[in-house]
């Protein structure tokens, strides 16, 4: 059975199970937070390549993946603007070193 799942992007894909053992053991209801594997993402519509179905996540809540979601991005984003300004230095420096 094929489902429509969101991802804390906006990101809206279809998704079945992986397993039979996933279809058995649970049946993911509207609301429901489950996690799945994927082949990567398409770049046009940042969908997930062959996504299926891997679990259903009891242990947490939709605010709570958005929330961390968010907290990723942030980071993210500040990783490469540490990386940029390093790069930056160690350009100026080569650039006086040879003079």
């Amino acid at each position: 059975m094929i489902n429509k799942y969101n991802r804390p992007n906006g990101i809206r894909f279809e998704a079945q199970a992986g397993t039979t053992e996933f279809a058995k053991r649970w049946d993911p209801q509207p609301g429901d937070v489950v996690s799945f594997k994927h082949h990567g993402f398409l770049l046009a519509s940042k969908k997930p390549k062959f996504p299926t179905l891997h679990r259903v996540r009891t242990d947490v809540k939709w605010e709570d993946v958005v929330n961390e979601w968010q907290k990723q991005k942030i980071s993210r984003t500040g990783k490469l603007s540490v990386f940029i300004i390093i790069i930056i230095i160690i350009i100026i420096i080569i650039m006086n070193s040879d003079k």
